[in-house]
C-alpha cells in the first residue's frame, strides 16, 4: 500500500532547517515520529524522518515549505488514503494512521512511540 502513497523525500532549501515545531499550511498533517510527538505533549527536537500528509500539490507545498527533491531528504511526503484531511489544533493524522506509520518505520524509538501512542490515544 506505501507504494500508493507515493512517498517522495526532500531537504530543506537552506542549510539550516526552520525551528521547530514547523508550520504547516492548510491541508497538511503530520505523522509518524512527529505526530506521536505532538499527540503525547512530548517536547522534543524533530525526529530524523518528517512525515507528511498533504493534499496540496507537491510542487506546491514543497515551494511553500522551501523544500527541494532528495532521494534520502529528512522529509517525506505523501499522498493521504484517510479522509476528511481536517488536522486538529496539533495537525497530526488520525491516532490510528499515526500508529501504523511508526509500525512501519521499525526502529527502536518509533516501536516505543507507537505502544505510547496506543496505550494513550483511543485507535
Amino acid at each position: 500500500m506505501r507504494n500508493r502513497l507515493n512517498p517522495q523525500r526532500y531537504r530543506w532549501l537552506t542549510a539550516a532547517p526552520p525551528t521547530w515545531p514547523y508550520p504547516l499550511p492548510a491541508g497538511c498533517v503530520w505523522s509518524g515520529e512527529a505526530a506521536a510527538q505532538r499527540l503525547l505533549g512530548l517536547a522534543a527536537a524533530p525526529p530524523p524522518l518528517l512525515m507528511l500528509y498533504s493534499t496540496l500539490p507537491r510542487a506546491q507545498l514543497a515551494h511553500q515549505l522551501q523544500l527541494v527533491p532528495c532521494q534520502r531528504g529528512p522529509v517525506e511526503l505523501l499522498n493521504p488514503y484517510f479522509l476528511p484531511l481536517s488536522p486538529d489544533l496539533e495537525q497530526c493524522a488520525p491516532p490510528l494512521v499515526v500508529y501504523a506509520d511508526l509500525l512501519a518505520a521499525a526502529t527502536p524509538r518509533a516501536a516505543a512511540l507507537a505502544q505510547d501512542v496506543k496505550s494513550c490515544v483511543e485507535l
